[in-house]
């Protein structure tokens, strides 16, 4: 899965980088969601962006003033239109939406055909509770702290996708094999790996059982 869209072989979160990421062999790709003021929905990681009078929350921009900064921006629409043609999974990394504006992604998705090879993610338990309820996309939870319990926490939410974001701490997936992989899979759920660039990491990962590797550059999993 290319992180970003594949931020390592073009512009992160964009449908050049997403597309040159499918040539290089990925499988799927992982993009950022954020709602703009205007409801815009946009493939876009950081809370903020640089203006001259100090740092503007996105949140805050519609979609033209949003490119006025940061130049041009790809749409979710834009994205599930590729995603359609080009026949790829997708894993939407949902930041900062509201209630209206994830069903509305949910929507599009289901509407793009997308349903079976769709997943959206989020760190926000209330949304990853919200695309469980919905149940027409499967639902993953991504978290950093490694003392969490996995399993309690994909019960407690009730999805079937775990994600734990250790990108700091590598020497964590002789842990997780050692104590998650296994009972993870013996309870028919499926854990995506933190994302690496390093060759010799993913393949541990590998070996260790993840389902997914996730990487900025798409050759580096090969």
């Amino acid at each position: 899965m290319a992180h970003r869209g594949g931020a390592s072989v073009g512009p992160p979160n964009t449908l050049a980088a997403i597309l040159r990421s499918i040539d290089l062999g990925a499988h799927a790709v992982e993009v950022d969601i954020r709602e703009l003021a205007d409801a815009s929905l946009v493939l876009f990681h950081d809370r903020h962006v640089p203006a001259a009078a100090g740092p503007v929350p996105v949140a805050d921009l519609d979609l033209p003033g949003l490119v006025q900064l940061v130049g041009a921006v790809d749409t979710v629409g834009d994205l599930l239109d590729c995603a359609a043609d080009a026949k790829f999974g997708l894993y939407l990394d949902v930041k900062d939406v509201s209630g209206p504006a994830l069903l509305r992604l949910i929507d599009a998705a289901a509407a793009a055909g997308l349903s079976e090879r769709a997943v959206i993610g989020s760190f926000d338990r209330a949304v990853v509770e919200l695309v469980v309820a919905d149940g027409r996309l499967e639902a993953s939870v991504l978290y950093h702290d490694p003392r969490t319990d996995p399993l309690q926490l994909a019960a407690v939410l009730g999805c079937r996708i775990v994600h734990p974001c250790f990108d700091f701490v590598p020497h964590m997936v002789a842990r997780f094999a050692r104590d998650w992989i296994g009972p993870i899979h013996g309870a028919g759920l499926a854990a995506v790996g933190w994302n690496s660039n390093d060759p010799r990491l993913l393949a541990e990962m590998r070996a260790a059982g993840f389902d997914v590797l996730c990487t900025d550059d798409p050759r580096l999993a090969q």
